[in-house]
């Protein structure tokens, strides 16, 4: 059997058991009746011991999910690979694209074209993404080509080991660095940020260009943090629903990624800063610009009339 899926359980108002809590945890077993039958087929283990359907689930409960995955037919999403090695990739997800789900068209499904059949006798039968992105979030994902890497991947992610940076476009100016430490859905959470540069915006006063770093993972944690200090993400349809730019999408990119690899060396992973997000710096500079030489000229026409 392969490990096919693989879930931590957050803190929970009250004890569960595992055929009450499985169901919906894994897109593979979106039921009751898919969760018991998995259960029965001896596929679900709970830190590393074979689940029943009276084991109590608690809090950081790793619960696993093997089987032989099903080969799917790779979709022809285009997908730009950064790195591409034996064990893992790093390729960038395009905004408005699901990782992975019961849809075809995921980044997930399109993996199979665009890297390197892995040859290692513990290879995956699929290259597995290792984390999330928002859907409206573009950037880099880190992914597993062989069941050692994805162990040793998600307990860097599960430990907090893995170094990430975004950049973001946020409303008004905004503070030269700082640390964001609020609790979200009732567990700690910690953003940092340190700003690139501040310009006018005809619609908006004030926008600023933006380095984040989260230090938790939580959902949705840059794009709350953001906005619980008044300066939420140009584009955020969900915490920004005011917003007077719209239509050009989220302005939020994962561009690095850090770790220490499984030889002990410390690895980094850089793209580059989408090129909507330099358009959108630029025309608000040339608006301004037109704006201000309307307003000059108005003022010398009625200097002349005077």
């Amino acid at each position: 059997m392969e490990l096919i899926n693989t879930h931590i359980v957050p803190s929970l108002e009250e004890r569960q058991r595992l055929s009450t809590y499985l169901p919906g945890v894994f897109d593979e077993l979106p039921s009751g009746k898919a969760s018991k039958k998995a259960i029965k087929a001896e596929v679900v283990f709970v830190n590393g011991d074979q689940g029943f359907s009276h084991t109590w689930v608690h809090e950081n409960d790793r619960i696993e999910l093997y089987g032989k995955p099903q080969r799917i037919t790779p979709n022809r999403l285009w997908i730009e690979v950064v790195f591409d090695s034996e064990d893992y990739a790093v390729v960038v997800k395009p905004p408005g694209i699901k990782v992975s789900g019961n849809e075809h068209r995921t980044l997930q499904n399109a993996l199979p074209r665009v890297l390197r059949e892995c040859k290692h006798k513990d290879a995956l039968a699929m290259p597995r993404p290792v984390h999330r992105i928002d859907v409206p979030t573009s950037g880099l994902l880190l992914v597993a080509k062989t069941y050692s890497f994805l162990r040793y991947a998600l307990e860097l992610f599960e430990t907090g080991r893995v170094s990430k940076t975004y950049h973001a476009i946020v409303e008004g100016a905004c503070p030269v660095s700082g640390v964001i430490k609020e609790d979200l859905d009732g567990k700690n959470a910690e953003s940092a940020f340190e700003k690139i540069e501040t310009f006018s915006s005809v619609k908006n006063g004030r926008l600023s260009f933006v380095s984040l770093y989260p230090r938790t993972g939580r959902t949705h944690q840059l794009r709350k943090h953001m906005m619980s200090i008044n300066h939420p993400i140009v584009g955020d349809k969900l915490y920004n629903r005011h917003g007077k730019l719209t239509g050009k999408g989220l302005f939020l990119a994962a561009v690095g990624l850090a770790f220490v690899n499984q030889q002990g060396e410390r690895v980094s992973h850089e793209m580059e800063t989408p090129p909507k997000f330099s358009s959108l710096i630029e025309r608000e500079k040339r608006w301004l610009k037109r704006v201000q030489h309307r307003e000059e000229l108005s003022r010398m026409i009625m200097a002349d009339e005077e």
